[in-house]
């Protein structure tokens, strides 16, 4: 296992890949950190819990930023110089986007890569919970759209009728799960049909779907 690894993925996918991998690492008492934007003074608050001696085997830390400051990218690569490759200590930066690193600290850190199927097993509630105005700029959906990728959209669908499984178990209203079932059924059927654009299925999506 690498000290310092890179995972590229939205929040709730990358922490939860996150997770399984100090778990399956040994004895390490976890420090989690979530930032909008991570700034100086917050990079400043990870360096510290390096510099702490952990109560069991050493300390793990589990960072996901959405964006980073150029500061707080410095003083990262400092933590990572210094007390990074330290036996005890593991650390995984969690960021949707690689290019928003400085390839400075992209050379520090190893890239780990999870599976498509990780990524589209969690994407369905990622996309349910995510704001209506804000559904359409996901990364994935980004992606899946600019590449006109039609096998990828219909895994994201197929997704989208998990999570509407998981919520069948919490939610009482069957006439709401049935109604979310056949919005997503119908736009599957699109699918199929190449006159309709990937960009039309999704801003129906975003519109009709509510947030869960």
């Amino acid at each position: 296992m690498h000290h310092a690894n890179l995972i590229i993925a939205q929040k709730e996918v990358g922490l939860k890949f996150g997770r399984k991998i100090i778990k399956e690492a040994g004895e390490y008492e976890l420090r989690e950190y979530v930032f909008q934007h991570l700034r100086l003074e917050d990079a400043k608050t990870i360096k510290k819990t390096f510099a702490e001696r952990g109560q069991g085997a050493g300390l793990a830390c589990l960072l996901f930023a959405n964006s980073l400051g150029l500061e707080a990218q410095n003083s990262l690569l400092k933590i990572l110089e210094d007390g990074g490759s330290r036996e005890n200590r593991l650390f995984f930066l969690i960021a949707p986007e690689e290019d928003s690193l400085l390839p400075t600290l992209r050379s520090r850190l190893n890239k780990i890569a999870f599976s498509e199927k990780e990524a589209n097993d969690n994407f369905g509630k990622i996309f349910l919970q995510t704001p209506k105005s804000a559904r359409l700029n996901l990364p994935e959906i980004k992606k899946v759209i600019e590449e006109k990728d039609r096998l990828t959209a219909k895994k994201i669908l197929e997704s989208l009728l998990r999570e509407t499984d998981e919520l069948a178990k919490k939610e009482t209203s069957i006439e709401k799960i049935y109604l979310l079932k056949s919005l997503i059924f119908k736009s599957s059927q699109w699918l199929k049909t190449e006159s309709v654009s990937l960009k039309m299925v999704f801003e129906y999506l975003s519109l009709v779907l509510p947030v869960c």
